[in-house]
């Protein structure tokens, strides 16, 4: 009875309903609906709840009575930490002090300490599937509020307009722009007449301006697809302008693929002529097969680089000791670098202060090639090229320029090199 149901919609979508607590009513479903709607419940946790009644009626009338027997481990979203939803007694003591009275365990790295819990509990004990979803919110918060701060960075630097608009904003209006723009859902709920209409427009301008395409066809692509989609990649070609989105589907590629490019569409509208980005549907058994050819030397891949997507824990896998070394190793070398770079810029040696900080770009770009599990670049002309381009932030517009303009002054740029 409490367990986890795979439920199957006639649209051709798969969720997962998992059943902890019928008295209390604690339920959760994967499908979009449930993770927004604040109800605790959704179509598919009462069709489960209906079947599961219908099919055994003494069984669900005794665990109305006696309650779930498992030990649940399930996020506290208030507290931002795990906590044992029931039956803590059940657990090995060496586990149980990793908790605290309260059954919460809090760590600044959870999920490292998640997974390593995963490993020392009995299958008996299940971790939710709300998990996944928590993990998934806390990094996007942390992702929005680093985007608001490079942001706030930028504009401090000049390298974003100080306004959205062509009416200045007063100050309650721009943090109201800013609240709207940096978070998942928001709700401006400000008196007649004090400007929400110029509020939302800020916001949506600076949304345009900051908008990461590729990114966003992956979020959507997993809420259309749920557990359907497999992966979503960027791939970049050998010496070609374009781009490819690589959507991997479980199965039934031909199924899913005129929804995934109704996606493409809406999103690459207006696209750059010099720099398109094209489509490909697959599924997950194509890959494997492309993957065993290439081992085996029957194929070749030439791609160049590829951004992962979806799901973002490919790419955002803990770095190992020799790799931090070396992170390590590049970022020292970029501060030698810039320090020589802002030391001849005082003594108005403008063209070899720009070989220094240029030097300093190749070995940051570097740094963060190993970081983000792509290929380290030769120069820094490739250290600002795509797909490495994403991890530069607001500062990677002032350093093209420079790279392309040996007139641009360098001065901006040693200010936001220093926060790469």
């Amino acid at each position: 009875m409490f367990s986890n149901f795979a439920v199957h919609s006639a649209s051709g979508m798969h969720y997962e309903v998992e059943i902890r607590d019928l008295t209390q009513r604690r339920f959760v479903c994967t499908c979009t609906d449930f993770r927004i709607n604040g109800l605790g419940t959704c179509k598919h946790v009462e069709a489960v709840l209906m079947h599961v009644e219908h099919v055994g009626k003494s069984a669900y009338r005794q665990a109305l009575r006696q309650g779930s027997g498992r030990v649940d481990i399930v996020p506290d979203r208030e507290r931002d930490a795990l906590q044992i939803e029931r039956n803590k007694d059940l657990l090995a003591i060496k586990i149980r002090r990793q908790f605290d009275a309260d059954g919460v365990l809090s760590h600044p790295d959870i999920e490292n300490t998640l997974n390593k819990l995963r490993q020392s509990v009995p299958p008996e004990v299940r971790f939710s599937v709300e998990i996944a979803s928590w993990l998934e919110s806390r990094r996007l918060a942390r992702e929005r509020k680093k985007l608001r701060r490079d942001y706030e960075l930028g504009v401090q630097s000049g390298l974003h307009p100080a306004q959205e608009t062509l009416v200045p904003l007063f100050p309650y209006q721009r943090e109201g722009m800013l609240y709207l723009a940096f978070n998942e859902r928001a709700l401006l709920a400000d008196e007649m007449g004090l400007g929400k209409t110029i509020q939302a427009i800020a916001a949506c301008s600076l949304l345009h301006r900051l908008a990461d395409p590729c990114a966003l066809f992956a979020e959507r692509a997993a809420s259309l697809l749920g557990k359907n989609l497999a992966a979503c990649e960027e791939r970049y070609p050998e010496e070609a302008p374009h781009t490819v989105l690589v959507a991997i589907v479980e199965r039934d590629a031909a199924q899913w693929k005129p929804r995934i490019e109704q996606l493409h569409a809406e999103l690459f509208s207006t696209q750059d002529p010099l720099s398109p980005v094209r489509l490909e549907v697959l599924d997950r058994a194509t890959v494997e097969t492309m993957q065993r050819l290439a081992e085996a030397g029957i194929v070749q891949i030439t791609h160049r680089a590829t951004r992962h997507l979806y799901p973002m824990d490919n790419a955002r896998s803990p770095l190992g000791a020799e790799e931090l070394a070396r992170v390590q190793a590049c970022r020292e070398r970029a501060a030698r670098k810039l320090k020589m770079a802002r030391l001849l810029q005082a003594e108005k040696m403008d063209e070899e202060a720009r070989e220094a900080l240029l030097a300093a770009v190749l070995e940051t770009g570097r740094a963060l090639a190993i970081e983000s599990r792509l290929p380290e670049p030769p120069n820094p002309v490739a250290a600002l090229a795509p797909p490495l381009s994403h991890a530069w932030g607001n500062a990677h517009a002032t350093l093209a320029a420079i790279l392309s303009d040996s007139s641009v002054p360098i001065i901006q740029a040693l200010v936001l090199l220093e926060n790469c």
